[in-house]
């Protein structure tokens, strides 16, 4: 015997996501908005209704009622299949008696009709079997919440009807009491009629799970990617891709997390795309490609939020700034304000925000010459009035120390940003030609 209250227990104890009481006490209509405060598809305010509904029915009933107890009708229409089909039985039976050869086209008929009866009694008892263990789990589904809002609403409306939950007038009881009728078809087949036409109990699904598993790990790999602090590399994104059209490559994930996850996830106008365009095979590619896209750049975004709070968690100055490169700075520059050498690029959130620049290390051949400015006599280093002979002269001195000129070297290189310039014969020359200028103004500023 499965009543009403044990069912109504095995929901409570199973709901994760849904309060049932809470939800009766809002009646039947649904939240037309999401948390957000979107406007819900109408399939997730149709099947949040029939939820309601299920769980308001169940919630009035006798909590001793045998809850897969048969209606007085139903038992009439067992009762009345099974003398008939008895009947065949026992008329094929006294056909057969009178019968001597066993071969014959019409003994064998007989045989088929009695045969039919004993399958039509097996099949009737296994499906009155399915039917039964099909309406708990239905009741227990409704009651915790754990199908998904992204069922087609002819589905929706078959299990409704099928398992006796039809309120279409909404004063909180049956229209065709708890238990819907069903009548009885060839072969011991159960049916039931909606709107006019008989649908058959083996043909009939149950409503579509929600796939939590796969729309809370996505929703948690995000905030796992904040937390890290890192940004997502052109890697990752490529791999996160893959697996998102792996996963969604099954139209039943593809459904829930459109139309189960939206309080958390912006996809109200792509479920009411699939609700414009059902069919439509083309229109639910373009709507998963959209949904990747959409879950890749939220996983950018994550990650790019993680690494700004991780930059600016020291507080201070540099709140709300991230790294944005380094440069080389010589001691009059007006921003290096610590005297020459590499310093780090910080960036506001706001760009309105002037950047920030702190040394890294100082830099050997940056430093401003301390001697007093001479007049192109030559025995000033850094003279302007030095002519180019006698620069690059200097700069080719084989006496000067290797790793100072190296270093030198990388210093110069640090200040010229290859990107800035073509890729091509004149660009790489271009390129040359400055990070030699740059290298043999800070050679020129070290004494021979």
């Amino acid at each position: 015997m499965a009543n009403n209250q044990l069912i109504t227990g095995a929901g409570t104890a199973a709901k994760k996501f849904v309060d049932v009481a809470a939800e009766m006490g809002k009646g039947f209509a649904a939240a037309t908005q999401t948390a957000r405060g979107f406007n819900r598809p109408n399939t997730v305010t149709k099947n949040q209704e029939y939820q309601n509904r299920v769980n308001s029915l169940m919630g009035k009933m006798k909590t001793d009622m045998d809850f897969t107890s048969f209606s007085p009708e139903e038992t009439a229409a067992m009762r009345t299949f099974l003398v008939n089909e008895r009947q065949k039985y026992a008329d094929a039976a006294k056909t057969l008696a009178g019968m001597t050869d066993a071969t014959s086209p019409e003994y064998m008929a007989q045989v088929d009709i009695m045969n039919g009866v004993n399958n039509s009694f097996t099949n009737l008892a296994d499906q009155l079997k399915a039917y039964k263990k099909g309406k708990i789990e239905y009741a227990e589904g409704m009651l915790s919440g754990t199908y998904s809002d992204g069922n087609e609403l002819e589905n929706s409306k078959i299990n409704a009807t099928i398992y006796g939950f039809v309120d279409e007038d909404g004063d909180g009881r049956s229209d065709s009491r708890l238990n819907a009728p069903f009548s009885i078809m060839d072969g011991g087949n159960i049916g039931f009629n909606i709107d006019g036409q008989t649908v058959s109990y083996k043909d009939t699904n149950l409503p579509l799970l929600k796939d939590y598993k796969l729309g809370v790990d996505l929703l948690n790999q995000n905030e796992t990617v904040r937390r890290s602090g890192q940004l997502v590399s052109d890697d990752a994104q490529r791999m996160y891709r893959l697996q998102l059209q792996t996963a969604f490559a099954n139209q039943d994930s593809l459904r829930s997390f459109i139309y189960d996850f939206e309080d958390e996830f912006p996809t109200e106008d792509l479920g009411k795309l699939w609700e414009e365009n059902p069919n439509n095979g083309d229109v639910i590619n373009q709507i998963r490609g959209e949904v990747i896209n959409r879950l890749v750049n939220s996983r950018i975004q994550a990650g790019q939020a993680g690494y700004a709070q991780r930059q600016s968690s020291g507080g201070g100055k540099f709140k709300n700034y991230s790294k944005a490169g380094t440069v080389a700075l010589s001691s009059d520059d007006p921003k290096a304000d610590e005297g020459a050498g590499e310093y780090q690029i910080w960036t506001n959130i706001d760009k309105n925000m002037p950047q920030i620049y702190r040394l890294i290390k100082k830099v050997p051949g940056l430093e401003d010459n301390s001697l007093p400015p001479q007049t192109g006599d030559g025995t000033e280093t850094n003279d302007s009035g030095l002519d180019d002979n006698i620069r690059n002269e200097r700069v080719n001195d084989p006496a000067k120390d290797k790793d100072e000129k190296a270093t030198i070297m990388k210093g110069a290189k640090s200040q010229v940003n290859r990107k800035g310039y073509p890729k091509t014969k004149e660009g790489d020359e271009a390129y040359q030609k400055e990070v030699m200028r740059i290298y043999k103004e800070s050679l020129n500023k070290v004494k021979k």
